[in-house]
């Protein structure tokens, strides 16, 4: 028995430490590494994943080798990520490079064969962005990740302010202020103001703590959005054990 506690602890131990080594490491290889997956990156995903498994399930491996396996996949990756961005070669060789799959409105079949890409799959990512026709595409480019990159025609894309001279103000990212009853105090600072003016902002609201806020952030135009907390809403087991219980005063019913 206690050699079993002993087994689960040490699984537990390596589980926690792959975890930590393998959030370094994304933090450490880039942010492209946690949205789509180039094949660069898919490859060293699954080995490092592989990897981690085997250290924390196979306890007569060494842990050590695994750190080791892990290090030398990530190092790895950063190397061909700097090495891409510094040849156009590399970066082909390892990254690929798009397709054009249509032009004018016509599908280029012999870019589909180079890809192994069918003409279903290409349908399916076209009404997926909104577009029934392959007509109104001027131009869609199968980017290295997968992801299809669609220009419809001019007649087709959606009217712009700028197509019937209309001016419009600058907008900019809107700062968070309020996340969940906790205030931001760098997004003030940032804004020029001061927690007693949000205070007030708050309060011609209606609401008197910041706490009773879900989330609040100021546009660049100067606009307030306020989400109040919403109450909880008890889970069925609960609702059943406290329903005789007396209700509030606002939610008795008047019989």
């Amino acid at each position: 028995m206690e050699s079993y506690g002993m087994r689960i602890l040490t699984v537990v131990g390596r589980s926690v430490l792959f975890y930590f080594l393998l959030l370094a490491g994304l933090r450490v290889s880039g942010k492209r590494e946690v949205g789509r997956l180039a094949p660069m990156d898919l490859v060293v995903a699954v080995m490092v994943a592989e990897g981690s498994v085997m250290a924390i399930s196979n306890l007569k491996i060494p842990v050590w080798d695994g750190v080791v396996v892990i290090i030398t996949l990530i190092a790895l990756e950063i190397l061909l990520s700097w090495a891409s961005t510094k040849s156009l070669k590399v970066r082909t060789w390892v990254a690929g490079q798009p397709s054009v799959v249509i032009r004018n409105g016509q599908i280029i079949e012999d870019e589909l064969r180079k890809m192994n890409y069918n003409v279903n799959d290409l349908l399916a990512q076209l009404r997926g962005k909104g577009i029934a026709n392959v007509e109104d595409v001027e131009f869609a480019i199968l980017e290295t990740s997968g992801e299809l990159s669609v220009f419809p025609v001019s007649q087709k894309r959606p009217l712009q302010p700028a197509d019937v001279g209309v001016p419009t103000n600058y907008e900019g990212i809107p700062l968070p202020l309020i996340v969940d009853g906790q205030v931001l105090y760098e997004s003030l600072k940032r804004a020029n103001l001061d927690l007693g003016w949000l205070k007030g902002a708050l309060a011609a609201r209606g609401i008197a703590n910041v706490k009773d806020v879900f989330f609040a952030s100021l546009d660049t135009q100067g606009r307030l959005t306020v989400q109040p907390r919403q109450p909880r809403i008890r889970p069925l087991w609960q609702q059943l054990i406290h329903k005789d219980d007396p209700k509030p005063p606002g939610e008795q019913r008047e019989d």
